[in-house]
């Protein structure tokens, strides 16, 4: 919810948890929904480029999310050719970061770019580009 939520056309959000869950219509409990937050901050941000930050000062606690825009990784088709193997990732720097070409996806075939990629596709990419 949080990906399709904050994204280039809405790069951020602040509030609180219960503001955020009514925003996004979930049933869930503002405890839950921030313990939630803080395991997944890391695929949150891997997945949709959204950050996610937690403050508490004397008025409460605050959520704030905010998409990436300079996020370090770029998918998008690079050109049409068929210079590279279909299964192979291509990695090149853009203005000093790497830029990666998503050549093939699993399961599918031609170009996809990453934010058209199914969420099982975008951790299948992040796991074999990334591995632990």
């Amino acid at each position: 919810a949080i990906g399709g939520f904050i994204n280039a056309d809405n790069p951020t959000w602040e509030g609180t948890a219960t503001e955020l869950i009514e925003k996004l219509e979930l049933d869930i409990k503002p405890n839950a929904l921030s313990l939630k937050l803080n395991v997944n901050a890391g695929k949150l941000y891997n997945l949709y480029f959204v950050q996610y930050n937690n403050s508490r000062s004397h008025k409460g606690r605050k959520i704030t999310l905010r998409y990436d825009e300079d996020h370090p990784i770029i998918v998008e088709p690079e050109s049409d050719t068929d210079d590279t193997a279909e299964d192979e990732f291509q990695y090149q720097p853009v203005d000093g970061n790497p830029k990666a070409t998503v050549c093939y996806v699993r399961g599918d075939s031609g170009n996809k770019s990453f934010h058209d990629m199914t969420d099982a596709e975008k951790e299948n990419f992040l796991a074999t580009s990334y591995p632990a």
